[in-house]
């Protein structure tokens, strides 16, 4: 019976350490992706009105393991 497991990891360098350390315990690796994700920031102004200030982009990484 082949079950997957996926990775959620925020840098590069933990999503690397979390495919090695499943490899040794017998895992595959079929897939592994950058995510991107897009945000906005706001402040408040003096009137207590939501004033946009910038654009914010942060990657987050994906991976698919199985096991058979």
């Amino acid at each position: 019976m082949a079950f997957r497991i996926p990775l959620h990891r925020r840098t590069k360098k933990e999503m690397d350490q979390a495919i090695s350390d499943l490899e040794k315990r017998g895992f595959k690796l079929i897939m592994k992706e950058p995510v991107m994700n897009y945000g906005k920031h706001f402040e408040k102004d003096r009137h207590g009105k939501s004033e946009f200030i910038k654009t914010t982009e942060s990657t987050a990484w994906r991976a698919v393991m199985v096991k058979e």
